[in-house]
C-alpha cells in the first residue's frame, strides 16, 4: 500500500531537497527547510479485529482495541541515503498494553510518499507466535542496514502479561524487507 498526500494521522514534515545536502537540521537558530505535512499512515494492513489479533486480554476488565490507531512512532534517517527514511509505530494499540502488531513505513523520496511495511514475526497479525507488539524501535547501521526491536507478548495469564520477548531483524534494503 502507497500513503501519499497532505492529510492528517500520523504524519512528518517532508524536509524536501534539504535533504538532498545531508544536513538537514537547523543549527543555530536557523530554520529548516520543512516542507508540507504527508500521511504516513492509513487504515490498519490487518483489516477488521476478526482477521487476527483479536485477543483481548484476561483482565478484568478486558482491553479495548483501537483500530485504525498509531501510537509510539519512531523515525530514523539512513546515513547512506538521507532520502530513505524509515517510521515504525504500533498498529492498533489495545487499551491495557500492546498492539495487534508493529509496523513500519519507508520512504524514497525524502518523505514524499511512503510504501507501508508489515514486518513479519513479530504478533498473530505478522504471522508470529505472539498474542501482541509493543515499544517498536528502528535504526539504521553506519553502512545503511537497518535494524528494528519489538517487544513482543502473550496476555494470557490471569496476574497480568505471560510468556513475552525480543524480537529483532534487519532490513538491507532500505526497510522495504
Amino acid at each position: 500500500m502507497k500513503i501519499t498526500g497532505a492529510t492528517l494521522g500520523l504524519a512528518v514534515a517532508t524536509l524536501g531537497s534539504s535533504l538532498s545536502g545531508g544536513a538537514a537540521l537547523a543549527q543555530d537558530g536557523d530554520d529548516a527547510d520543512l516542507g508540507p505535512l504527508v500521511q504516513v499512515s492509513d487504515a490498519s494492513p490487518f483489516g477488521v479485529l476478526e482477521n487476527c489479533g483479536n485477543l483481548p486480554g484476561v483482565l478484568d476488565p478486558a482491553g479495548e482495541v483501537f483500530l485504525d490507531s498509531e501510537v509510539e512512532p519512531w523515525v530514523d534517517v539512513n546515513p547512506q541515503d538521507p532520502a530513505n527514511i524509515v517510521a515504525f509505530w504500533q498498529q492498533d494499540r489495545w487499551s491495557d498494553g500492546g498492539a495487534r502488531s508493529n509496523v513500519a513505513g519507508a520512504s524514497f523520496d525524502g518523505g514524499e510518499s511512503w510504501e507501508i511495511v508489515v514486518v513479519p514475526g513479530l504478533s498473530d497479525c505478522s504471522g508470529g507466535f505472539f498474542e501482541r507488539a509493543s515499544d517498536p524501535w528502528v535504526s539504521f547501521s553506519p553502512d545503511g542496514t537497518l535494524h528494528q526491536i519489538s517487544l513482543v507478548f502473550d496476555t494470557d495469564i490471569p496476574e497480568g502479561f505471560g510468556p513475552n520477548g525480543l524480537a529483532v531483524s534487519k532490513s538491507e534494503d532500505g526497510g522495504l524487507s
